[in-house]
């Protein structure tokens, strides 16, 4: 199961997001619940310094974790996470023995 964790930027920590595990729909490497994780998490990624000019920090150790450095636009950088968001739900609704989406404060 892939387990996504959104959180609020805080000024004790500037995680913004994490995601583990495998969806287990198919075997690695042929499994699209985890292609379309990973590629709206990839977006996000992207469209945030490209967008929004936000400064991320990415550690990919077996869990992936994106903390916000620095933001130059934060209304683009909220509307980026906020749809991310709603494309990780709609994969949740349509897969949910495969991908769990948290929010966490």
């Amino acid at each position: 199961m892939v387990t996504v964790s959104f959180y609020s930027l805080t000024s004790d920590s500037k995680r913004i997001l994490t995601v583990e595990g495998h969806a287990g729909f198919r075997k690695k490497g042929s499994d699209i619940v985890c292609s379309a994780v990973s590629v709206l998490v990839h977006t996000f990624i992207s469209a945030s310094r490209l967008v929004a000019g936000a400064s991320l920090t990415v550690y990919d150790g077996g869990v992936l974790e994106v903390n916000v450095d620095k933001i130059d636009n934060v209304d683009a950088f909220s509307v980026i996470l906020e749809t991310v968001a709603v494309g990780l739900e709609d994969v949740s609704r349509e897969y949910p023995q495969n991908v769990q989406v948290h929010y966490i404060k």
